[in-house]
């Protein structure tokens, strides 16, 4: 280890070459700090704060939330949009120019102050009521001047508010005339729909009698119940007719309809009978003709007579069909009356559905019209109230009497950062100095060893 060679340029580093430098060096860490600290001390007693004020105007017209156009409001009676904007009239040029001239603003190296230089300083609110920023009831135009000047921009403010005024006054005056006009012309447009809708009902209701068609409808029902019940009668009679037919029928099969009776000539009646006088009486073949003939003649008889019982069971048979045939006459007259009665029925209910449907669609659209007359007359009523207003529409809320600091230099602090970087900086440059004064000794010591080899 002891004959370990060390490279030349390897040596440790001691808290005390450091504390040499910087008291070697001591000097330029010195008038770096003084530079940066008096730096800022003069950009701090050289800068202005900047303050702030506010002037407010409110709009006390009575149709002010018709004039104010907003997203998500709900929307009047009559679609109305203003023809201008409050925040671009309150900042047009006309009342800048205004301001520059009557107050002779100028820049700091004395010329006449732009348009736009004077507008980047001021900035325009419109609060409505129901805004948590707004304290009144009414629509409000807020102004806000910032500068270093306090007076200067309390004087930009009043004269703003002063110069609104008279402008906006002007326009808001234009605005009610024009929505008057509107209101005016919506609210007859309202009118002549009411007015014919209510001639179309009465026309309606001329045309077709709605109660006339109501009774006439239970009417028609109670007939169609009175047939309905004679049909379910009669047709319940027809069965029993088919029915004591069908059992007749049953009894017609098993009663015969003729009585036969057997029977025999009695003798008495053949004895008063003649034998017939004949020439040749010795014949023998004529006896025996004789013989036969008696013979042939005493053969038993049938007779035939009609059943009484079978007789009046035809008779009630043919009754009955005519009472059947009769009773399905009466059913299918009842059927075909009820079918007939059913499209009247029909009918007439479809009229009186689409009577009271054409009724009620009229009275729900005249009551709709109403509604809108009222609403539109009210309105009427406000703007021309609003028309005859001998008061300006708008009047100063708020004038700038006091003005709030934004931003204030602090010179403490701005000379403490600039103190710390200013130390920082020289120390940084102290070393760099010391580092190249020692790069350019081992420089020449190098040279000079070269030389000497040489």
């Amino acid at each position: 280890m002891e004959n370990e060679v060390r490279d030349p340029y390897e040596y440790e580093v001691d808290l005390r070459d450091y504390i040499k430098v910087i008291w070697k060096e001591k000097w330029i860490i010195t008038l770096i700090f003084i530079i940066a600290v008096g730096t800022a001390l003069a950009f701090s007693l050289t800068t202005e704060p900047e303050y702030r004020t506010q002037a407010s105007l409110v709009i006390t017209s009575t149709v002010a939330d018709k004039l104010v156009s907003r997203p998500g409001k709900t929307p009047a009676r009559v679609d109305f949009i203003p023809e201008y904007d409050y925040e671009e009239e309150g900042l047009s040029n006309e009342i800048l120019e205004a301001i520059i001239t009557d107050l002779d603003l100028t820049t700091g190296s004395g010329k006449t102050m732009s348009l736009n230089s004077l507008k980047n300083r001021m900035s325009i609110n419109l609060a409505f009521p129901d805004s948590s920023k707004n304290e009144t009831n009414k629509p409000t135009l807020t102004l806000t001047v910032t500068g270093s000047n306090r007076e200067k921009i309390k004087e930009i403010a009043d004269k703003w508010t002063e110069l609104s005024v008279q402008r906006v006054s002007k326009l808001l005056s234009r605005e009610i005339n024009r929505y008057y006009e509107l209101v005016s012309k919506e609210y007859s447009e309202v009118r002549e729909k009411l007015e014919t809708k209510i001639e179309e009902r009465i026309e309606v209701r001329e045309e077709t009698d709605l109660e006339f068609l109501e009774v006439k409808s239970e009417v028609l029902q109670g007939d169609y119940r009175n047939y309905l019940s004679s049909l379910g009668a009669k047709k319940l009679e027809l069965e029993k007719k088919r029915a004591q037919l069908s059992s007749l029928k049953s009894s017609l099969e098993e009663v015969p309809k003729y009585f036969y009776l057997d029977r025999s000539i009695p003798s008495e009646i053949l004895s008063n009978f003649d034998q017939p006088a004949s020439e040749e009486t010795e014949n023998g073949e004529d006896d025996q003709s004789n013989n036969n003939w008696m013979d042939n003649s005493m053969a038993p008889l049938k007779e035939q007579r009609v059943n009484e019982v079978f007789l009046s069971l035809t008779e009630r048979k043919i009754e009955l069909n005519l009472e059947r045939s009769s009773l399905k006459r009466e059913v299918d007259y009842l059927e075909t009356a009820l079918g007939k009665l059913k499209e009247r029925i029909n009918e007439n209910q479809a009229r009186v559905e689409r009577t009271k449907l054409k009724v009620e669609t009229l009275n729900r659209a005249v009551r709709n019209l109403r509604y809108s007359s009222y609403s539109l007359y009210s309105e009427l009523e406000t703007a021309r109230a609003a028309r005859e207003e001998k008061v300006s529409p708008i009047k100063t809320l708020k004038v700038a009497k006091e003005t709030e600091v934004i931003s204030k230099v602090n010179t403490k602090q701005n000379v403490a950062v600039a103190g710390v970087l200013g130390l920082f900086v020289g120390v940084l440059v102290a070393f760099f100095k010391n580092y190249m004064e020692g790069y350019e000794e081992e420089t020449e010591k190098e040279e000079e060893n070269k030389e000497t080899e040489d």
